[in-house]
């Protein structure tokens, strides 16, 4: 899919790749976004629009995307967030680990990290992460698509009652 900007910046209605091409070599658009590929006609101001959804299935490590009106899928994708975050702070660890050990002794400092790890919103670092990314998914397609209503589906899930319940215990509470 490609996603169609009017001559006044107006979101039109996605086109299939052939299309675009076709308007591309005849100069009646030109591109205007790479991610998501985004074109921009010169000559049109004004188009017809369907409503269309975006719902997103929130996730931990995946966030699910589906972008739909009534009769099209335009967008059906899923994003994988914060893999091997452990893996790409190891040579942070490993340099600070260093530092310490270098000329002096330098104590550990464990108490300064306080006003740092949760800030005023009052989230984690990870949780502010995974936030930013869901707001920055949806803009990046609110930008290029006429969006009129958007789900996000949220689920929480308590492990150790779903354990529980599988082998048959006592519900913890």
């Amino acid at each position: 899919m490609v996603f169609v900007l009017s001559k006044t910046n107006k979101k039109l209605m996605p086109t299939n790749e052939y299309k675009a091409r076709k308007l591309l070599k005849c100069g009646k658009a030109i591109i205007y976004k790479y991610r998501p590929f985004t074109i921009k006609l010169t000559e049109r101001e004004d188009g017809y629009i369907q409503p269309v959804e975006y719902c997103c299935d929130t996730g931990y490590q995946h966030i699910g995307i589906s972008i739909k009106s009534e009769s099209c899928e335009y967008v059906n994708e899923q994003r994988d967030l914060l893999k091997n975050e452990t893996k790409k702070h190891n040579d942070c660890r490993k340099y600070r680990r260093t530092r310490r050990s270098r000329l002096r002794y330098r104590k550990a400092r464990w108490n300064n990290r306080k006003n740092n790890l949760i800030c005023k919103d009052g989230f984690a670092p990870s949780i502010r992460n995974k936030r930013d990314r869901h707001i920055d998914i949806f803009k990046m397609y609110y930008d290029v698509i006429p969006i009129s209503s958007a789900i996000f589906e949220m689920g929480q899930f308590d492990t150790q009652i779903l354990k529980a319940m599988e082998e048959s215990r006592p519900l913890p509470h």
